[in-house]
């Protein structure tokens, strides 16, 4: 399996057409085909925020300052980002958004995107992107293919170290230094 990052231009799904600058900040898959968005939103739109929680998909809506929280039975998002990491999401332009996923799942769905009119704007391996090495990306798909990146956590740092048969604090410093790898490049990106 090789993780990827795919970048994905997707016509910005109604539910998170509220205002100038709409990114999202984190993303949640919760029970079925539904999902929890985090949205930070600059300048609000009150006539599209009072449609959009009128929508049957709309379980539940909070805005407070910038910050938005959706609950969706269903989502865009939620179908294109099963089996990876959504990286980053904002809005480019009026029509679309820009979606960096961390595909870790060989089973990633392009037929998907078709259906939502969405557009592969790259595939890169993640290695190459971050700069991994073998060690650092095996044990950062170890770790997250054990549940060490959920919240809450389904595994701790000694049961990743014993898979990988190396000591806990040497597991921990290889998760460090991917960590920065990975954070560094995304912010420089």
């Amino acid at each position: 399996m090789v993780m990827t990052v795919v970048t994905v231009k997707v016509p910005i799904p109604k539910e998170f057409d509220v205002g100038k600058n709409v990114r999202v900040e984190h993303y949640t898959p919760s029970r079925g085909e539904g999902g929890k968005i985090l949205l930070r939103v600059k300048d609000f739109d009150e006539e599209k925020i009072e449609e959009i929680m009128r929508d049957p998909n709309v379980l539940k809506m909070d805005v407070a300052g910038p910050i938005a929280s959706i609950v969706l039975n269903r989502c865009a998002i939620c179908e294109i980002a099963k089996g990876s990491f959504l990286l980053e999401a904002k809005k480019e332009g009026e029509k679309y958004m820009i979606w960096r996923l961390l595909v870790v799942d060989e089973s990633f769905n392009t037929e998907i995107l078709k259906k939502l009119g969405a557009e592969i704007v790259s595939i890169k391996k993640f290695s190459e992107i971050a700069e991994l090495t073998e060690t650092e990306e095996e044990v950062l798909r170890l770790a997250y293919e054990m549940g060490y990146f959920e919240t809450p956590k389904r595994t701790r740092i000694r049961d990743v170290a014993t898979r990988v048969g190396k000591s806990p604090s040497t597991v921990n410093e290889v998760i460090q230094r991917a960590e920065k790898k990975v954070i560094t490049h995304w912010i420089s990106s």
